[in-house]
Protein backbone atom coordinates (compact mmCIF):
# COMPACT_ATOMS: atom_id res chain seq x y z
CA UNK A 1 0.00 0.00 0.00
CA UNK A 2 1.36 3.41 -0.97
CA UNK A 3 1.04 5.98 1.83
CA UNK A 4 1.77 9.70 2.02
CA UNK A 5 1.99 11.86 5.13
CA UNK A 6 1.40 15.54 4.39
CA UNK A 7 2.56 18.01 7.02
CA UNK A 8 1.06 21.44 6.46
CA UNK A 9 0.15 24.73 8.08
CA UNK A 10 1.85 26.96 10.60
CA UNK A 11 4.99 25.87 12.45
CA UNK A 12 4.82 26.98 16.09
CA UNK A 13 7.56 26.42 18.61
CA UNK A 14 9.78 23.34 18.64
CA UNK A 15 7.24 20.52 18.88
CA UNK A 16 7.53 19.84 15.14
CA UNK A 17 10.91 18.14 15.74
CA UNK A 18 9.52 15.34 17.92
CA UNK A 19 6.41 15.19 15.77
CA UNK A 20 8.32 14.52 12.54
CA UNK A 21 10.64 12.07 14.30
CA UNK A 22 7.58 10.19 15.65
CA UNK A 23 6.08 9.74 12.18
CA UNK A 24 9.38 8.69 10.61
CA UNK A 25 9.83 6.14 13.38
CA UNK A 26 6.30 4.76 13.38
CA UNK A 27 5.56 4.84 9.63
CA UNK A 28 8.97 4.68 7.90
CA UNK A 29 7.55 3.20 4.71
CA UNK A 30 5.43 6.29 4.02
CA UNK A 31 6.49 9.18 1.82
CA UNK A 32 6.55 12.37 3.87
CA UNK A 33 6.23 15.88 2.53
CA UNK A 34 6.65 19.10 4.48
CA UNK A 35 4.88 22.25 3.36
CA UNK A 36 4.06 25.57 4.97
CA UNK A 37 3.37 29.19 4.09
CA UNK A 38 5.97 31.48 2.62
CA UNK A 39 6.40 33.57 5.77
CA UNK A 40 8.83 31.19 7.50
CA UNK A 41 12.56 30.66 7.09
CA UNK A 42 12.84 26.89 7.69
CA UNK A 43 15.14 25.54 4.99
CA UNK A 44 13.99 21.91 5.41
CA UNK A 45 10.48 22.62 4.12
CA UNK A 46 9.84 20.90 0.77
CA UNK A 47 7.61 23.68 -0.51
CA UNK A 48 6.36 27.04 0.76
CA UNK A 49 3.03 28.14 -0.65
CA UNK A 50 1.93 31.74 -0.84
CA UNK A 51 -0.31 32.32 2.16
CA UNK A 52 -3.86 32.88 0.91
CA UNK A 53 -6.32 35.57 1.85
CA UNK A 54 -9.78 34.30 2.80
CA UNK A 55 -12.26 36.91 1.52
CA UNK A 56 -15.23 36.02 3.72
CA UNK A 57 -16.26 35.36 7.30
CA UNK A 58 -16.20 31.57 7.50
CA UNK A 59 -17.37 31.64 11.12
CA UNK A 60 -20.80 32.96 10.18
CA UNK A 61 -22.38 29.67 11.24
CA UNK A 62 -21.47 30.41 14.88
CA UNK A 63 -22.74 33.98 14.86
CA UNK A 64 -25.35 33.17 17.48
CA UNK A 65 -22.58 32.50 19.98
CA UNK A 66 -20.70 35.71 19.47
CA UNK A 67 -23.88 37.76 19.19
CA UNK A 68 -24.77 36.59 22.70
CA UNK A 69 -21.31 37.65 23.84
CA UNK A 70 -21.73 40.96 22.06
CA UNK A 71 -25.02 41.61 23.84
CA UNK A 72 -23.32 40.98 27.20
CA UNK A 73 -20.56 43.44 26.32
CA UNK A 74 -23.11 46.07 25.30
CA UNK A 75 -25.05 45.47 28.49
CA UNK A 76 -21.90 45.99 30.53
CA UNK A 77 -20.58 49.02 28.68
CA UNK A 78 -23.73 50.60 27.32
CA UNK A 79 -24.89 50.43 23.74
CA UNK A 80 -21.89 52.45 22.59
CA UNK A 81 -18.81 51.80 24.72
CA UNK A 82 -17.14 54.87 26.24
CA UNK A 83 -14.48 56.48 24.09
CA UNK A 84 -11.14 54.93 24.99
CA UNK A 85 -7.87 54.32 23.29
CA UNK A 86 -7.88 51.19 21.19
CA UNK A 87 -10.70 49.36 19.49
CA UNK A 88 -14.18 49.14 20.97
CA UNK A 89 -14.90 45.81 22.72
CA UNK A 90 -17.53 44.67 20.22
CA UNK A 91 -15.23 45.50 17.30
CA UNK A 92 -12.42 43.48 18.87
CA UNK A 93 -14.73 40.54 19.40
CA UNK A 94 -16.04 40.62 15.85
CA UNK A 95 -12.55 40.94 14.34
CA UNK A 96 -11.11 38.17 16.51
CA UNK A 97 -13.74 35.67 15.47
CA UNK A 98 -13.61 36.65 11.83
CA UNK A 99 -9.81 36.33 11.81
CA UNK A 100 -10.01 32.97 13.56
CA UNK A 101 -12.42 31.72 10.92
CA UNK A 102 -10.22 32.87 8.08
CA UNK A 103 -7.15 31.25 9.63
CA UNK A 104 -9.02 27.98 10.17
CA UNK A 105 -10.02 27.82 6.50
CA UNK A 106 -6.36 28.13 5.51
CA UNK A 107 -5.68 24.65 6.93
CA UNK A 108 -8.02 23.11 4.34
CA UNK A 109 -6.27 25.02 1.59
CA UNK A 110 -2.87 24.00 2.96
CA UNK A 111 -3.80 20.31 2.72
CA UNK A 112 -5.34 20.77 -0.73
CA UNK A 113 -2.23 22.52 -2.06
CA UNK A 114 0.09 19.87 -0.59
CA UNK A 115 -2.10 17.05 -1.93
CA UNK A 116 -2.24 18.57 -5.40
CA UNK A 117 1.52 19.01 -5.55
CA UNK A 118 2.64 15.69 -4.09
CA UNK A 119 -0.20 13.16 -4.24
CA UNK A 120 -2.60 13.87 -7.08
CA UNK A 121 -2.23 11.28 -9.86
CA UNK A 122 0.68 9.66 -7.99
CA UNK A 123 -1.04 6.32 -7.22
CA UNK A 124 -1.19 6.82 -3.47
CA UNK A 125 -3.71 4.69 -1.61
CA UNK A 126 -3.81 6.52 1.74
CA UNK A 127 -2.97 10.09 2.73
CA UNK A 128 -2.53 11.49 6.24
CA UNK A 129 -3.08 15.14 7.07
CA UNK A 130 -0.89 16.13 10.03
CA UNK A 131 -0.30 19.41 11.87
CA UNK A 132 3.20 20.37 12.95
CA UNK A 133 2.33 21.28 16.55
CA UNK A 134 1.37 17.82 17.84
CA UNK A 135 2.24 15.53 20.76
CA UNK A 136 1.22 11.89 21.10
CA UNK A 137 0.20 9.49 23.85
CA UNK A 138 2.21 6.30 24.33
CA UNK A 139 -0.91 4.37 23.37
CA UNK A 140 -0.68 5.83 19.85
CA UNK A 141 1.38 2.98 18.42
CA UNK A 142 2.22 1.67 14.97
CA UNK A 143 -0.64 -0.82 15.39
CA UNK A 144 -3.06 2.08 15.83
CA UNK A 145 -1.74 3.72 12.65
CA UNK A 146 -2.30 0.53 10.68
CA UNK A 147 -5.75 0.21 12.20
CA UNK A 148 -6.51 3.70 10.88
CA UNK A 149 -5.11 2.84 7.46
CA UNK A 150 -7.07 -0.41 7.17
CA UNK A 151 -10.31 1.17 8.35
CA UNK A 152 -9.97 4.04 5.93
CA UNK A 153 -8.93 1.98 2.93
CA UNK A 154 -11.20 -1.04 3.23
CA UNK A 155 -14.27 0.69 4.70
CA UNK A 156 -13.84 3.71 2.40
CA UNK A 157 -14.31 6.08 5.33
CA UNK A 158 -12.02 8.79 6.70
CA UNK A 159 -10.54 8.13 10.13
CA UNK A 160 -9.98 11.18 12.30
CA UNK A 161 -8.59 12.27 15.66
CA UNK A 162 -9.64 15.50 17.32
CA UNK A 163 -11.29 17.19 20.25
CA UNK A 164 -14.81 15.91 19.67
CA UNK A 165 -16.39 15.65 23.09
CA UNK A 166 -18.91 13.02 22.03
CA UNK A 167 -16.27 10.29 21.71
CA UNK A 168 -14.32 9.63 24.87
CA UNK A 169 -11.83 6.81 25.07
CA UNK A 170 -9.07 5.28 23.04
CA UNK A 171 -11.07 3.42 20.42
CA UNK A 172 -12.26 4.80 17.13
CA UNK A 173 -15.99 5.21 17.07
CA UNK A 174 -18.08 4.84 13.96
CA UNK A 175 -20.01 8.06 13.46
CA UNK A 176 -23.00 8.42 11.17
CA UNK A 177 -23.54 11.76 9.46
CA UNK A 178 -21.93 14.02 12.06
CA UNK A 179 -21.38 17.32 10.18
CA UNK A 180 -18.01 17.99 11.86
CA UNK A 181 -14.97 15.80 12.43
CA UNK A 182 -11.88 15.87 14.57
CA UNK A 183 -9.03 17.20 12.50
CA UNK A 184 -5.71 17.15 14.33
CA UNK A 185 -4.93 13.97 12.37
CA UNK A 186 -6.91 12.80 9.37
CA UNK A 187 -6.43 9.55 7.46
CA UNK A 188 -8.27 9.35 4.14
CA UNK A 189 -8.21 7.47 0.87
CA UNK A 190 -6.35 9.34 -1.85
CA UNK A 191 -9.27 8.84 -4.23
CA UNK A 192 -11.69 10.44 -1.77
CA UNK A 193 -10.32 13.97 -1.79
CA UNK A 194 -10.40 16.70 -4.41
CA UNK A 195 -8.27 19.84 -4.09
CA UNK A 196 -10.44 21.51 -6.73
CA UNK A 197 -13.50 21.08 -4.54
CA UNK A 198 -11.69 22.97 -1.75
CA UNK A 199 -10.75 25.79 -4.11
CA UNK A 200 -14.29 25.98 -5.49
CA UNK A 201 -15.93 26.13 -2.05
CA UNK A 202 -13.58 28.91 -0.94
CA UNK A 203 -14.24 30.85 -4.17
CA UNK A 204 -17.98 30.51 -3.54
CA UNK A 205 -17.47 31.58 0.11
CA UNK A 206 -19.14 28.37 1.27
CA UNK A 207 -16.35 26.42 2.97
CA UNK A 208 -16.76 26.39 6.75
CA UNK A 209 -13.79 26.57 9.02
CA UNK A 210 -12.22 23.79 11.06
CA UNK A 211 -14.09 20.57 11.69
CA UNK A 212 -17.17 21.58 9.71
CA UNK A 213 -15.07 22.31 6.66
CA UNK A 214 -13.34 18.94 6.78
CA UNK A 215 -16.76 17.27 6.75
CA UNK A 216 -17.70 19.28 3.65
CA UNK A 217 -14.65 18.24 1.65
CA UNK A 218 -14.08 14.68 2.88
CA UNK A 219 -17.60 13.42 3.59
CA UNK A 220 -20.30 15.27 1.75
CA UNK A 221 -19.13 14.31 -1.78
CA UNK A 222 -18.24 10.71 -0.93
CA UNK A 223 -19.63 9.22 2.28
CA UNK A 224 -21.27 11.12 5.12
CA UNK A 225 -19.91 8.72 7.77
CA UNK A 226 -16.50 8.35 9.42
CA UNK A 227 -14.51 6.80 12.24
CA UNK A 228 -13.60 9.37 14.91
CA UNK A 229 -11.56 9.36 18.11
CA UNK A 230 -11.85 12.11 20.68
CA UNK A 231 -8.55 13.40 22.01
CA UNK A 232 -7.53 9.78 22.48
CA UNK A 233 -4.03 9.73 21.07
CA UNK A 234 -2.90 13.28 20.30
CA UNK A 235 -3.09 16.86 21.45
CA UNK A 236 -1.99 20.24 20.14
CA UNK A 237 1.24 21.57 21.61
CA UNK A 238 0.23 25.21 22.06
CA UNK A 239 3.57 26.91 21.66
CA UNK A 240 3.52 30.45 20.32
CA UNK A 241 -0.22 30.02 19.80
CA UNK A 242 -1.90 32.83 17.92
Amino acid sequence: MKIAVLFSGQIRGESYKDNIWWWKTHLPEADMFFTSWDDNDYDWIDHKFEEPHIPYNSERYIHKLWLRQLREIKKEHGFVPPAKTGAEPHRVLEYRIRKLGRDRVKQHLAHALAFEKYCEDKDYDIVFRVRYDMRYEKSFTKDVLYHMINLSYHQKLPVTIGFMGEFEGEKFNYVANLPAWGDVIICHRADMFSPQLVYDLVALKKLKSGEGGWWQILAEPYNINAYCASNAYAWIERERWR
